[in-house]
């Protein structure tokens, strides 16, 4: 099992179809280098290859000052389709969502005072890789069959490994194991 890096996006380049695609997107966009201030990292299906049709290029930043991440935010994607900014709490967090479309991908972005890597949508990925590695080719296609069912990536993860509950918090029970 070969260590992925995946603070660094450029492992994307070598990777799938898909995955070579979000790189040349999020190059195009220089967005982790406007974003770089904040800690910027790709989460989600795209980076442990798991993604479907409708995955979007869901990107985590690390902001003690939302206003100032959303006024960033605004000056460099502002002009991008369907671009929109919203303030919410997600699980106890104060988090600005940024949200557009470019020709390739939807793209989100997170914004919490939670370093990057600290935060669930990243410790989420890394324990879902872990599970993707650990078991065979017939694991990752169930996975990605329930997401095309309906179900989110941690909803999907849960269900396969019957993980009661919310599994947005069942699956960070399986951290110890990485």
């Amino acid at each position: 099992m070969l260590a992925v890096n995946f603070i660094d996006p450029s492992y994307l380049k070598e990777g799938s179809p898909i995955q070579r695609l979000a790189w040349k997107t999020l190059q195009k966009l220089e967005l982790f280098k406007k974003l770089e201030a904040f800690e910027p990292v790709l989460t989600g299906t795209i980076p442990i290859d798991i993604a479907i049709s409708s995955s979007d290029l869901d990107i985590i930043c690390y902001c003690l000052d939302h206003e100032t991440f959303i006024e960033v935010c605004t000056a460099y994607f502002s002009e991008e389709e369907k671009f929109k900014v919203r303030k919410k709490k997600i699980r106890g967090a104060e988090t600005v969502v940024v949200k557009f479309k470019t020709p390739s991908f939807p793209i989100e972005i997170f914004a919490q005072s939670i370093p990057s890597i600290q935060q669930y949508a990243y410790r989420h990925m890394l324990i879902e890789h872990h599970l993707l590695e650990k078991n065979d080719d017939t694991f990752r296609a169930q996975i990605i069959a329930a997401k095309k069912s309906g179900l989110n990536t941690e909803a999907a993860f849960a269900f396969q490994l019957n993980i009661p509950g919310d599994p947005f918090e069942g699956l960070l029970m399986l951290e110890d194991e990485l």
